[in-house]
């Protein structure tokens, strides 16, 4: 009889559509290897492949295309215990996003570029035009706004990049400002002149180099200055550096370079509610060719009193 066969043969049949059996009989024993049922027939074909992803959204308004993750303020939040903070990296369509106040004036110009910057695609380049008279420049400031409690503490991070002047560059008896924190009524500034006089406490003649002033309009007015050290006074040029001005309201201005501290001086104090900072070139007096400053990533903390 041939039932055997017949029964052998449609069990080894089972075991071709994912049915494991293994054919044991007068035959020596057979193993089979387990084939993808989703290939048997147009009944248990794969599901089609997903369709392919659809083009990625626009960027938001004001980050000029770039991948917003990339930008260095998008890795910045407020230290812990601060109670108003502000970043600007100008990699965005418009240079003053988020500055709360611009000055252009008597020629003072403010424009990005991306020939130079800590962060790509963009830095910014500001530039006082020579011969002031008068105040004047190219510089953002941002303000906080009001609070119930005093300011504390006003502390402003920037990658700042002084441009090289070719040929012979004459002196000049005024100064530009460069960085600056300040309350209504007092004020730090990181300066720089080529030639001027320092008031006191500094009392220097034919000064060139960066230096720090310090004003108070509460009560009498009052400007003292202050030379430098040799790290701060001569910042070398094309080079970055991150420059960090601190002013406690109970009358201390610090600043560190690169995160160590080169100035500490004891300054005037004050009592205010709201709290400034400012970058850009403004110049005073009679300046002849300053030379324009390069800024980029720019960070500012405000504490206020507990």
């Amino acid at each position: 009889m041939r039932i055997r066969p017949l029964f052998f043969a449609a069990a080894c049949g089972l075991s071709a559509i994912g049915i494991f059996v293994a054919c044991t009989g007068d035959d020596p024993a057979t193993t089979t290897t387990p084939i993808d049922s989703g290939t048997q027939g147009d009944s248990n074909a794969p599901p089609p492949p997903p369709p392919p992803p659809g083009p990625p959204p626009a960027p938001p308004p004001g980050d000029g295309g770039a991948d917003a993750d990339a930008r260095y303020c998008n890795t910045r939040v407020a230290p812990p215990g601060s109670d108003h903070f502000f970043c600007a990296d100008f990699d965005g369509t418009d240079a003053g996003e988020g500055w709360t106040a611009t000055e252009r004036d008597d020629g003072g110009t403010l424009a990005t570029t991306t020939a130079v910057a800590t962060s790509p695609p963009n830095g910014l380049v500001a530039h006082a035009q020579q011969g002031n008279l008068v105040f004047g420049g190219g510089a953002f400031t941002w303000t906080t706004p009001p609070g119930a409690k005093n300011v504390a503490q006003i502390v402003l991070h920037a990658d700042v990049n002084p441009a090289a002047l070719g040929g012979v560059v004459p002196n000049y008896s005024g100064h530009v400002k460069l960085l600056e924190v300040s309350t209504p009524d007092a004020a730090v500034r990181l300066v720089y002149t080529r030639g001027g006089n320092l008031g006191l406490p500094a009392s220097m003649t034919n000064y060139t180099g960066y230096y720090v002033q310090a004003s108070t309009s509460g009560g009498a007015a009052a400007l003292s200055e202050y030379a430098a050290p040799t790290i701060l006074s001569q910042l070398p040029v094309n080079t970055w550096r991150t420059i960090t001005l601190t002013y406690l309201t109970s009358g201390t201005a610090k600043i560190d370079i690169n995160g160590v501290t080169v100035f500490t001086q004891a300054v005037y104090g004050t009592t205010q509610t709201t709290a400034s900072a400012i970058i850009g070139e403004v110049a005073a007096g009679q300046v002849t060719m300053p030379q324009p400053m390069r800024y980029d990533n720019v960070d500012v903390v405000v504490t206020r009193d507990p």
